[in-house]
């Protein structure tokens, strides 16, 4: 884990820092929100983006984590190493953080602080071990003076769409309506598929026959079946049944 938070801090640390008057007026805009009956079971953050610490949890932290609000402010970032499910945290530090950054940073300020991200994932419980879906809303706290984010606050709670992957959304705040800019989806069953594979399983959604499939892919029939074996052994099915049902609650790029 400690190979995918280094991965994660290259895509979401920050360069720039905030002064400590400026984090201290910041903090006590949002400190009324985090007491609001309606976070009782929520989490409720405040992360410094160059330190990678969080400089507020709410006191529900536990009610949905399993970890106390102290253990996310003396721990920073480091802490997701412990609480977010193994493939949870790899698909999102390497598949979609890195998409989702290249299409914000590309944004002007004024619209990058208009950023909403939604993610999709699975904690593990510390106290329970179960795995829990998570539904995570954030956006940009605070930007520099060129334009780059600096604090980022966000919300965690218990989702009740189950989704056997990991997903991310980020919309743009325009002036009537939000405008969606990014919205994928990876299941964790879909990452050890090879492209070939891949392309193979959206064939057979199109309900070509192993012959067209083998015809399309300039290969023989034989060689379909052998990826079609593969494709089922790596997916945890046995026949197209199974398969085309599981790609239709776990989408295949």
């Amino acid at each position: 884990m400690q190979e995918v938070y280094e991965k994660y801090l290259k895509e979401l640390k920050s360069e720039s820092g905030i002064s400590e008057e400026e984090l201290k007026d910041i903090l006590q805009q949002f400190h009324p929100a985090a007491q609001m009956g309606i976070v009782s079971n929520m989490l409720f953050y405040i992360l410094n983006l160059q330190t990678q610490q969080y400089e507020f949890v709410s006191e529900y932290a536990e009610s949905v984590s399993g970890f106390t609000a102290e253990d996310f402010l003396e721990k920073g970032t480091a802490i997701l190493q412990e609480l977010l499910y193994e493939k949870s945290f790899k698909l999102l530090t390497e598949e979609l953080f890195p998409k989702m950054n290249k299409v914000v940073t590309e944004l002007p300020p004024e619209l990058m602080k208009e950023a909403i991200f939604e993610l999709g994932y699975h904690f593990k419980n510390k106290k329970t071990g179960e795995l829990v879906p998570i539904t995570e809303y954030s956006s940009y706290a605070k930007l520099d003076e060129q334009g780059r984010p600096i604090l980022s606050s966000g919300v965690c709670l218990e989702s009740n769409t189950e989704f056997e992957g990991v997903s991310g959304i980020v919309r743009i705040k325009l002036e009537k309506k939000q405008e969606v800019i990014f919205d994928k989806k990876i299941g964790y069953n879909t990452l050890p598929l090879t492209k070939t594979e891949k392309e193979i399983i959206k064939l057979l959604k199109e309900g070509r026959s192993r012959k067209e499939i083998a015809e399309l892919q300039f290969v023989s029939s034989h060689t379909v079946g052998t990826h079609i074996k593969n494709i089922y052994r790596k997916l945890g099915v046995n026949k197209i049944a199974e398969l085309l049902k599981l790609i239709e609650n776990n989408p295949i790029d």
